[in-house]
């Protein structure tokens, strides 16, 4: 009997990761209510990866993960292109008239991790129609 230790490794991490990366998204979304300088599309990037992440490990055995995963990227990345658009309008109508570095610095974070959800979703795709060909 073989043991998949990189697949339990994974499974362990993905379930203890997933809410610290949802609360802490959540905390300095809401922090940012107070104080506005601070980031916003890594926040949100930080909660669609944990969503992310707790959904795969949740449904991965589940005849439903495909369509639940389709959906769920299509939300997450309808709402980060609302949000850049947020920022970016907001930018454009302030004094300085344009991005500060640290709102490229977020934009470019937040970007980089929504790859990362997008890479894990065609992943658990791919993952999900090779078991079902098997």
């Amino acid at each position: 009997m073989r043991i998949n230790l990189h697949h339990q490794c994974t499974s362990a991490i993905a379930s203890c990761l997933s809410p610290s990366l949802i609360a802490v998204g959540m905390v300095a979304l809401l922090a940012n209510a107070l104080w506005h300088s601070l980031p916003v599309a890594v926040p949100f990037s930080l909660v669609a990866l944990g969503a992310t992440t707790a959904t795969i490990y949740r449904l991965r055995h589940s005849g439903a993960l495909s369509c639940t995963v389709v959906i769920h990227l299509t939300v997450y990345l309808s709402l980060y292109v609302l949000l850049i658009g947020a920022i970016c309008n907001a930018a454009s109508r302030s004094h300085a008239a344009g991005l500060t570095i640290s709102q490229l610095i977020d934009l470019g974070l937040s970007t980089a991790i929504m790859a990362h959800v997008a890479k894990n979703c065609v992943a658990s795709l791919v993952r999900a129609t090779d078991a079902s060909v098997r």
